[in-house]
């Protein structure tokens, strides 16, 4: 995916913030956080990655999640929960993430810092390239 074609997939990608979190959901009429990355990672680059978060965080390419110079817009953010893979997200660039949250918050654009210290119990313990 040449960098220009993915900035402007990264922008159509952020128009999807009004989707609701379904559980199970995989499209754009509901999704869930992992069900959001397999299909925002089409959406952009045209690639097809595993359904499930604890799948998505062994799949793909490892970047130095403590590294965020590292990271490019597209990559997969895998947050563990208790020891356990239970969240996924898209980097978007700039410091931004956008993921599935919930069913109180739906999908939302969020700082990845502001994310992390929010969501308390959650621990950024991968990132994967898949594009």
């Amino acid at each position: 995916v040449c960098i220009g074609a993915l900035a402007g997939k990264i922008e159509e990608l952020k128009t999807y913030v009004t989707v609701p979190y379904v559980w199970g959901g995989t499209s754009p009429l509901g999704w869930d956080c992992s069900g959001f990355t397999q299909w925002a990672l089409n959406y952009i680059g045209g690639v097809t990655i595993p359904r499930l978060s604890q799948d998505q965080a062994l799949g793909g390419t490892y970047v130095d999640p403590y590294n965020m110079y590292a990271w490019q817009p597209g990559d997969v953010l895998c947050y563990s929960t208790g020891g356990t893979i239970g969240h996924t997200a898209v980097y978007l660039g700039d410091g931004m993430l956008m993921h599935a949250l919930n069913e109180n918050y739906g999908t939302l654009i969020q700082s990845v810092s502001y994310y992390e210290s929010w969501d308390w119990g959650t621990t950024l313990v991968g990132v994967r390239r898949y594009l």
